[in-house]
């Protein structure tokens, strides 16, 4: 296996085969809307089975809120903290579900754009791409949030400890502040630009590579980024439309029982009579059912957009190896 080094860019490409990149695997657009419709299915099932323990679990945590005497900060911290931990192991599971999905779907991907493996009807399986695939992302999410935290805490810490000086040290507080805040930002987009190449290098080398990253992402940084702003921005409106068709199709039980007006007209307490009843249908739960499917299939289409850029350019710098002009 070659060596992981920075390779030339060559800039003599189409830049929407990065853009579409995620339309043109081997497999095109026909494997894209597959992988779409299973990984909707997939979420579909992940948010059906935990989004209703989760919510009855924040509808004690507030219940359990409303129930403080005497409405106190340290009384209602009490309140969340009895109830909090069963909220948080569950958004906790819910946000591992959610990776292991996506690493299933990367690898499925991967193996189509690089191995020309186009899988079956269902194209995931369970494996070591998978597993790799989930690791590199954990790390990648750890190695950010980490980093973002060690920034926020520091400014702000500073910024404090200056503002309570007075005077001039007061002003200069405030604009390390504001300065925290840029510096946040743009760790953001220069971590997720450098190192967004690490799931499909993992994928293409078989070995899970999350700082090596940078090799592929160097001298291609700002073709990435173009690349990566492009498809987000389409991803980004699929989803949001098809949330909001998720929405309008899951609650229309809701909106038609006339739940809305009873909690604007102030009768709170016949609302959740009318809304308990109302969810409890079958009609009610088909409908849901099938707004969660729309909602995922926004989820989906937006990851899968996701990936084109980065397999392309891993694509390249794989290609601009010296070594094979010797093979």
């Amino acid at each position: 296996m070659s060596e992981l080094v920075a390779r030339p860019y060559n800039k003599d490409y189409e830049i929407t085969d990065a853009m579409f990149g995620a339309f043109r695997s081997p497999g095109g657009a026909r494997l894209f809307w597959r992988l779409l419709f299973w990984t909707s299915v997939l979420f579909t099932v992940l948010y059906a089975v935990l989004i209703p323990p989760l919510g009855r679990s924040i509808a004690a945590m507030i219940n359990e809120i409303s129930s403080v005497d005497v409405a106190s900060d340290e009384e209602i911290g009490r309140a969340m903290a009895r109830t909090f931990g069963s909220v948080g192991t569950q958004l906790f599971i819910l946000s591992l579900g959610s990776l292991a999905i996506i690493a299933v779907v990367k690898a499925a991907f991967y193996r189509a754009y690089f191995r020309n493996d186009l899988g079956g009807v269902f194209p995931f399986r369970l494996g070591m791409d998978e597993v790799r695939q989930f690791v590199v992302q954990l790390g990648y999410y750890v190695v950010l949030m980490v980093v973002y935290i060690l920034i926020l805490l520091v400014g702000t810490t500073v910024s404090v400890l200056l503002g309570g000086s007075g005077g001039a040290m007061t002003a200069l507080g405030g604009v390390l502040m504001l300065l925290t805040y840029v510096g946040i930002i743009v760790w953001f987009v220069w971590f997720g630009v450098k190192f967004a190449p690490a799931s499909a290098l993992t994928a293409l080398r078989g070995k899970t590579h999350l700082l090596a990253a940078r090799h592929v992402s160097k001298y291609r940084f700002w073709a990435l980024f173009g690349s990566l702003v492009v498809a987000y921005i389409l991803g980004y409106i699929a989803a949001y439309f098809l949330l909001l068709v998720g929405g309008i199709v899951g609650l229309s039980g809701l909106f038609s029982g006339g739940v809305l007006d009873m909690f604007s007209s102030g009768d709170a307490e016949g609302a959740m009579a009318t809304m308990s009843a109302t969810t409890s249908t079958i009609g009610f739960k088909i409908a849901a059912l099938i707004g969660i499917f729309i909602f995922c299939a926004g989820t989906a289409f937006y990851t899968l957009m996701l990936l084109g850029p980065s397999a392309f350019f891993v694509q390249q710098w794989e290609d601009m190896d010296p070594t094979k002009a010797f093979e």
